[in-house]
């Protein structure tokens, strides 16, 4: 079935996304590369997107761009707030806002490569814009 490309995708993607998340906690790698969450915005973002067309799929409806960019900006939006919450809110480089629209927006550029993604693995009538 076309869902299980995507469910493999999101798999990897989120196994990747919780190896380098465990590697950079624990060699304080957020710390110590200032660009590091750069890249962990983004492929969050992707995550979020291969689940909302990994549920559309599942369902055989059409996979559309608004809704998983969509899942990318609330998972953004979230995620900001967990680090808001705990404190880890401290932008060497960036002002708190700036960094807020930064990390929110290559969440959205994720979400943007995850539908690109979910079109090529489920080709034909269930992608859409």
């Amino acid at each position: 079935m076309a869902h299980q490309r995507i469910l493999f995708a999101l798999l990897i993607s989120a196994a990747l996304l919780a190896t380098l998340t465990s590697l950079a906690v624990t060699h304080f790698l957020y710390w110590r590369i200032w660009w590091f969450d750069m890249p962990m915005h983004a492929l969050g973002g992707l995550c979020a997107a291969l689940l909302a067309a990994w549920l559309v799929a599942y369902r055989g409806s059409k996979i559309s761009l608004p809704l998983c960019l969509l899942f990318a900006l609330l998972t953004g939006i979230a995620w900001e707030l967990f680090e808001y919450s705990e404190g880890i809110t401290n932008a060497y480089h960036f002002s708190y806002p700036t960094d807020t629209f930064k990390d929110v927006s290559l969440g959205l550029i994720g979400g943007f490569v995850g539908w690109i993604l979910g079109r090529i693995l489920v080709p034909g009538k269930n992608s859409s814009l």
